[in-house]
């Protein structure tokens, strides 16, 4: 019985690890789908527009 707890707790850390693998792989993934270039001009379009909004 004892032998069993303690592989449960290894399944447990496994499993704990490999979400967290698949949270950086998938992070990693979406970051490359959106360019770092056409997020910065649309956040510039974005404030620009809101800069105009405030002067009318």
């Amino acid at each position: 019985m004892e032998r069993q707890k303690d592989n449960f707790w290894f399944y447990i850390g496994g499993l704990i690890v490999l979400v967290i693998a698949l949270v950086f792989v998938f992070k990693n993934t979406h970051k490359e789908a959106i360019p770092e270039k056409a997020y910065t001009e649309t956040s510039k379009e974005i404030e620009e527009q809101i800069a105009k909004a405030k002067q009318q």
